[in-house]
C-alpha cells in the first residue's frame, strides 16, 4: 500500500520511505545521475576511493560526509577538469593519466 511506502513531513509534504536518502548525499543525486555513464568519471571515482582506502586504515566505518568530502567532490572536480580540457582542446594524455590513473603506458 501507498501508506507502507510514504509518510507526510511535519511541513506536509510527502516524504517517500523506501527512497529516503541522507541529507549530505542529496547535493549529490544530480552529479551523479549525470556522471554516472562516465568511464572517466569511473575510473576517477575509483581511484579517489582507493586513495582515501589507503590513507585511512582504521577500524571504524567510513561517514557518508567522508566520503563526500574525499571522494565525491574530489572526483567531481577532476572530471570537470577533464572535460573542460576535452571541450577547449587543450588536455593531454598526461592530464587524464594524472586524473584517472588507467591511461600511462606501461612496459
Amino acid at each position: 500500500a501507498i501508506s507502507q511506502l510514504c509518510q507526510r513531513s511535519e511541513s506536509g509534504e510527502i516524504v517517500v520511505q523506501y527512497l529516503a536518502v541522507p541529507q549530505s548525499l542529496s547535493p549529490w543525486l544530480g552529479m551523479l545521475n549525470q556522471v554516472c555513464d562516465s568511464a572517466i568519471f569511473l575510473r576517477i571515482w575509483r581511484r579517489q576511493g582507493e586513495e582515501m582506502s589507503l590513507r585511512s586504515q582504521r577500524q571504524k566505518p567510513i561517514t557518508l560526509d567522508e566520503i563526500t568530502a574525499t571522494i565525491c567532490t574530489p572526483a567531481f572536480n577532476l572530471w570537470q577538469n577533464v572535460c573542460k580540457g576535452l571541450y577547449e582542446e587543450t588536455i593531454t594524455l598526461r592530464d587524464v593519466s594524472d586524473s584517472s590513473g588507467d591511461y600511462r603506458c606501461r612496459r
